[in-house]
């Protein structure tokens, strides 16, 4: 049955966004060189406390400018995966893959479904309640943020050496999963090196507290 939207939205847009609806070169950059950007489907994170902080949901896709779909969340993004500058997702909307950034629409918080995206997916209707499937996007802080399987919770001297310094925390959580992939490997690459590791570490909290996305 389908429903009838509501009326258009007043969109406020972020300074940037990340993946399909990014504005920035930077992002659009990070976007095509992420496998996860292919047209696999997105696999929601699995057991334990990575799979308690996806949100899965149904709600109506409103109209937003012309042609865009508004999909406002039941929920406060800050109170479920904690605050951030910006809060990058990937999931699932309707059955097909997302990835964007949470924006504020009418002081409720939404992500956006661009003209292009939903010309390619015909039976996401606005009007019509759709299911999505939402979790942050690439390696996390914590594995209970969110992100399950590889991409869950960094490893825990990474994690306290950023915890250490809320600045570089901040930045990291802002990210897009390209930038905070290419930081772990970078790390990560030196196993058999823990001095290196330690620096590593401590290099790249300085260049995030700088904000600084890439070495």
């Amino acid at each position: 049955m389908r429903l009838q939207g509501a009326a258009g939205a007043g969109i406020q847009k972020p300074p940037s966004l990340w993946g399909r609806h990014s504005t920035g070169r930077h992002d659009r950059l990070a976007s095509m060189h992420d496998p996860a950007s292919s047209a696999a489907p997105a696999s929601a994170p699995g057991s334990g406390s990575a799979a308690s902080a996806a949100r899965h949901f149904s709600v109506t896709l409103r109209r937003g400018k012309p042609r865009q779909g508004v999909l406002v969340l039941p929920f406060e993004p800050d109170a479920v995966w904690g605050r951030r500058t910006r809060h990058l997702l990937i999931g699932t909307v309707g059955g097909h893959n997302y990835r964007g950034a949470v924006e504020t629409v009418d002081g409720e918080p939404a992500i956006l479904l661009g003209p292009a995206w939903l010309r390619d997916r015909p039976d996401v209707v606005i009007g019509d309640t759709v299911e999505a499937s939402l979790w942050p996007e690439g390696p996390q802080r914590s594995a209970a943020s969110g992100a399950g399987g590889k991409d869950g919770g960094i490893d825990p001297d990474i994690a306290e050496a950023l915890a250490a310094e809320p600045e570089a925390a901040a930045f990291w959580d802002g990210l897009a999963q390209f930038y905070r992939k290419a930081y772990v490997t970078w790390i990560t690459a030196t196993k058999k090196r823990p001095d290196e590791r330690v620096r590593r570490i401590a290099e790249t909290v300085r260049l995030l507290k700088a904000g600084v996305k890439q070495r």
